[in-house]
């Protein structure tokens, strides 16, 4: 995968072969190509946890520290 960020649309198709006669167009099928993100440190991720107002996660993240399950 290279290293550009987003989404990139490979393909997108429909299969005609099962139309039938209602208005109901057939499905389309898409193949996309992504990347995600580098993660970020713990630290960071506690604090944007906070600002959005998910203490519970925040509280949760904190607690994988504490034990010693994230860095």
């Amino acid at each position: 995968m290279d290293s550009a960020k987003g989404v990139t649309l490979l393909k997108a198709s429909r299969d005609r072969s099962n139309a039938n006669s209602n208005l109901l167009a057939p499905a389309v099928a898409f193949e996309l190509r992504f990347s995600f993100r580098e993660g970020l440190p713990p630290a960071s991720e506690k604090l944007i946890l906070e600002q959005l107002g998910a203490e519970g996660l925040a509280r949760r993240l904190a607690l994988l520290q504490k034990e010693g399950l994230l860095p």
